[in-house]
């Protein structure tokens, strides 16, 4: 065991190079982690987060494309440190002088979808990717090469994950959806 983290809660980063033009931001949900086996059961449990932050990422690059959004990127995402503390991260990339406002303009989408939710176009839309790259996924197992099987075999193991055939992996989405 690696140890417990010290400071649950909310935490933020600010790695400020000022040799760049851009500055990374990110405010981070820090919690106990807990083991918990690889199982079917698991991953159809952990769906609707999964999907919530690809709904939210996706509503963060279409901002993007605002001339007036602070952020050059943003994104969400659930993590595992080290088996010793489970994150919830927020980060933005945004010009140094822009940092507070887009971090700002972030959080508040972030809180508007916790609030609100996402329209049902937002959620077809992801659950229309999922799909598509669970088929995709499919359809390139046929071609696999051993050494991408080894890959995937020792990355699978390394996180503890149970490997499974794409066609295993979408008949457990579509069972989730």
């Amino acid at each position: 065991e690696i140890g417990k983290p010290v400071n649950l809660g909310p935490d933020e980063n600010i790695l400020a190079n000022t040799e760049q033009a851009h500055v990374t931001v990110s405010m981070n949900v820090v919690s106990p982690w807990v083991y918990k086996q690889d199982t079917i059961e698991k991953r159809m449990e952990e769906l609707p987060l999964d999907m919530a932050c690809a709904a939210l990422n996706r509503r963060l690059e279409r901002m993007t494309r605002n001339e007036n959004c602070p952020f050059m990127a943003a994104a969400v995402e659930k993590s595992e440190l080290f088996e010793s503390a489970s994150l919830f991260t927020l980060q933005v990339i945004s010009s140094p002088d822009k940092w507070k406002a887009a971090m700002s303009a972030a959080e508040q989408e972030l809180r508007r979808a916790c609030e609100f939710g996402f329209s049902d176009l937002e959620i077809s839309e992801i659950v229309r990717s999922s799909v598509n790259n669970a088929e995709l996924a499919e359809q390139r197992w046929e071609t696999s090469t051993c050494n991408g099987m080894a890959d995937l075999l020792v990355k699978e193991i390394d996180g503890k994950q149970v490997p499974t055939a794409p066609k295993e992996d979408t008949r457990a989405l579509m069972a989730g959806l």
